[in-house]
């Protein structure tokens, strides 16, 4: 598995990226095109405020990157809802949000408003916007999966919440090869963070018309860092679940043959990764804390991590969860990774006792690195107090781990592989899932025009936005 550092990061730009997409070429049955990359969002309304400012931040500098040519199109993919229903206010000033900021999406709207069947056709599905909403409240979206009982009604009755789904709902409607997630919590957002987690799939991009090669040799992009939480004194290191859970976890199941290769992994839990497209179609997303944990061990299975490159952020700031908060999602990871080794029939090889008490170990034998991490960064700190919380953490999280193996473990929270539905649709009568693709684009298309022509004019964005954010 192969690293990118910070300071390799830091170099790379947007004019190398525009250049490595133009060398990359897809061979589709229309001819040749250059890779596209699509940038997924996942958002939801919490009524915070420093959320909203972080937000809008980050669609401000993916905005930057879509005027450039770097990024071909912004999907966000919304999970916030009103009495049962999209919330509409928050989906205008996002939207007004991407007019003000992304030069290229106001002069798409404005150009679409001038043509004399524009509107018509925009509020028809029939053009792609470079930023396009796609709620999960969407009832219509819904309504196409029961049409075709491609999902039972509990299976679409789960896709109104949750990141996973969002993710999920991402894969067939995006256009782009590489796709790329980015937490919209990031308060240290920057550029740098998508350039350099495409750069590693175009770089291994191999393209061979005559031998009908397309594909990339590198799959899958993950980030690491050193999260950062401001206190009245100084900064302290966050990322709870990943120090104390995550990778003491893997460290001490690859001690017992495990996953072995995932110990290896910085920051399993982090939430900014690419993917190249066509891999994405036989993963399951899981739509509970498990997501990142669930998606990795996937990928050992398929690929190995020859295939995956991790990419240095160095220090990053996001909104952090509460205590209480990090339990349940250690819970419901441990869960998940016990799940997979049950799956490929490795659960076997687990010395359940021994397995918690390794756990221990390699967390106390990790704030060993934190503290040296900490020393090493202006402004931080890793006092004795701080490895207190850190071994207190610890100690919660083993007695958790030890009720998981003692008990059987339950199937997380997994969304049907789209690898499935695609059989499934090319199985009905006069259907396919290239309809499926079609039917499910044109909806989005449809529902960002309708909020678009319905609400938003581009005279009024900045007064939507003012009266949002109360400014």
């Amino acid at each position: 598995m192969k690293k990118i550092s910070n300071s390799r990061v830091k170099t790379i730009t947007p004019e190398q990226i525009k250049e490595l997409k133009l060398k990359c070429r897809v061979y589709e049955e229309s001819g040749p095109v250059p890779v596209l990359i699509s940038i997924v969002l996942p958002t939801f309304n919490n009524g915070n405020e420093l959320y909203t400012t972080t937000l809008t931040n980050i669609i401000g500098e993916v905005s930057k990157l879509i005027d450039d040519g770097v990024v071909d199109e912004l999907l966000i993919v919304d999970g916030s809802r009103k009495k049962g229903k999209p919330d509409y206010e928050f989906i205008k000033f996002l939207l007004s949000v991407c007019i003000s900021r992304c030069n290229t999406f106001a002069k798409e709207v404005e150009f679409v408003k001038s043509l004399p069947e524009g509107k018509q056709k925009a509020m028809q599905g029939r053009f792609d916007f470079s930023v396009r909403f796609l709620s999960q409240m969407d009832a219509t979206m819904q309504k196409i999966f029961l049409k075709h009982n491609l999902l039972s009604e509990d299976e679409v009755w789960a896709l109104n919440k949750g990141k996973g789904a969002g993710l999920w709902y991402s894969i067939p409607v995006t256009y782009g090869h590489i796709l790329c997630f980015v937490d919209s919590d990031i308060r240290s957002f920057d550029v740098s963070y998508i350039l350099s987690l495409c750069k590693p799939i175009l770089d291994s991009w191999k393209s061979d018309r005559k031998g009908g090669i397309s594909k990339p040799g590198v799959v899958f992009t993950k980030a690491y860092y050193t999260r950062k939480n401001e206190t009245e004194k100084d900064f302290k290191m966050g990322g709870r679940l990943c120090r104390m859970g995550a990778r003491p976890l893997f460290s001490a199941l690859s001690k017992q043959g495990v996953f072995t290769g995932l110990d290896k992994v910085k920051y399993p839990v982090s939430g900014e990764f690419a993917f190249a497209i066509d891999q994405l179609k036989g993963i399951q997303f899981s739509n509970g804390y498990d997501i990142e944990a669930s998606m990795l061990c996937q990928l050992w299975k398929k690929f190995g991590m020859d295939k995956t490159t991790q990419v240095e952020f160095g220090v990053y700031q996001h909104i952090p969860g509460s205590e209480g908060h990090v339990r349940d999602m250690f819970k419901e990871m441990s869960n998940a990774i016990l799940y997979w080794a049950s799956q490929y029939e490795i659960r076997g090889k687990i010395n359940e006792e021994l397995l918690e008490k390794e756990f221990v170990s390699e967390g106390k034998e990790l704030t060993k690195e934190y503290k040296k991490t900490a020393k090493s960064l202006e402004g931080f700190g890793y006092t004795i107090e701080d490895k207190k919380k850190d071994l207190k953490r610890l100690k919660s999280f083993s007695s958790t781990l030890k009720k998981l193996l003692s008990q059987p473990h339950s199937s997380p929270k997994l969304l049907k592989a789209w690898k499935d539905i695609e059989i499934k649709a090319n199985q009905e009568l006069e259907y396919s899932y290239q309809n499926l693709k079609i039917t499910l684009r044109k909806r989005i298309n449809k529902f960002t025009s309708d909020v678009i022509f319905s609400h938003i004019f581009l005279d009024k964005s900045d007064e939507i936005i003012k009266k949002y954010t109360g400014e």
